[in-house]
């Protein structure tokens, strides 16, 4: 019956193609007929004879993937393993054959389930029935199938893939947690789709992964930005201190001119913390916070010490110190002795760029 369907299945393929004419160009043009290579994969002369057919096999692209399904049932490994190889190679096209791969990829006690769950990601978004699948083998403990899986959820990356993802972080121990946001890192499009949670984690302070959370945040600062400024808009005085910190970051710093008017503001918040960082973020923006030199120079009278060197720091990142070069000097006179020498180096700068102008 299987060589029956088998023979079904090619017969529907074309002359020309069985002839090992006109293949997609999806892999090397191949040199024999389909029929002679999927002969190959089922009886080789050798193990290297099987890799290298499935190699010409791919070249075949999606007018190879129903043969090569038919063949995936025979349920001999070194057989499968080919298969998997030329579908993994085909890719996209090869959406045909999804359903066969999940019962590799589900099944734990084959040796194959890895290269299973590879070929699911190869084919991307048209495996996305795969997902549910995918999702439900994460709290494997294998750290190597877990980076597999999770891969190829990322290579899906649709919605479903994404809220799989989230809910495994949200829901998985330590490990698994750090997995997702390691396996983020090269996926910018889907750490944007998760950047609420994100965001949500690093502004409610969880330190244990703070370095791989501001990482992501940086790695997508047009979707990251409109979430730090919520939480810097409204929250308790810590969510608006981290939100700040995030928003120092060098790729959200330099995406961030429409956070000025919010950082501005910010530099009357009632918590010194919060103004010192707003102060910092404008200094990292850089030209377009320039707008608010007549505020940031106000905090030069800020009550705050920290506060004040900061602000000094902040108007020489911004090449403001000449504008403000009355109230520096009375900064010269400051009780803490950090901001009265913060406030010299200011001064001799700009009498500095003063002498080289003229």
């Amino acid at each position: 019956m299987r060589l029956f369907s088998l023979m079904l299945a090619l017969c529907l393929v074309s002359p020309s193609l069985v002839q090992g004419q006109a293949p997609t160009p999806t892999s090397p043009l191949p040199n024999r007929s389909l029929t002679e290579l999927l002969e190959t994969i089922r009886n080789p002369a050798s193990s290297i004879d099987r890799v290298q057919a499935a190699e010409e096999i791919a070249g075949f692209g999606s007018l190879a993937v129903r043969p090569l399904t038919e063949i995936l049932a025979t349920h001999d490994p070194t057989v499968q393993s080919s298969v998997l190889l030329a579908l993994r190679r085909i890719g996209a096209d090869a959406s045909e054959a999804v359903p066969a791969v999940i019962e590799i990829a589900v099944d734990a006690d084959n040796a194959l389930q890895r290269m299973a769950i590879e070929v699911l990601g190869a084919i991307g978004r048209d495996a996305a029935e795969a997902v549910p699948a995918l999702a439900a083998l994460l709290p494997v403990r294998n750290e190597e199938r877990r980076y597999h899986i999770l891969n190829s959820l990322l290579l899906i990356g649709d919605d479903a893939a994404h809220q799989a993802l989230a809910d495994a972080y949200q829901r998985g121990d330590r490990t698994q947690q750090l997995a997702v946001l390691r396996a983020l890192r090269e996926f910018p499009e889907s750490a944007a789709a998760l950047m609420p949670l994100l965001v949500d984690q690093f502004v409610q302070g969880n330190s244990r992964f703070e370095s791989h959370l501001l990482q992501l945040i940086n790695l997508a600062p047009e979707s990251s930005i409109p979430h730090l400024l919520a939480s810097l808009e409204s929250g308790p005085p810590e969510r608006r201190r981290r939100a700040l910190i995030a928003l120092c970051q060098p790729r959200v710093a330099s995406a961030g001119a429409e956070a000025v008017g919010l950082l501005t503001e910010s530099l009357q918040d009632s918590d010194p913390v919060v103004r010192f960082w707003a102060l910092q973020v404008l200094g990292a923006i850089g030209i377009a916070a320039q707008k608010s030199s007549s505020q940031i120079i106000a905090c030069f009278q800020d009550p705050d010490a920290d506060v004040r060197w900061q602000a000094i720091e902040t108007v020489q990142q911004l090449g403001l110190a000449r504008q403000a070069i009355a109230p520096l000097q009375r900064l010269l006179a400051d009780p803490h002795p950090a901001v009265r020498k913060a406030a010299e180096e200011a001064v001799r700068s700009a009498n500095g760029d003063y002498r080289r102008s003229s």
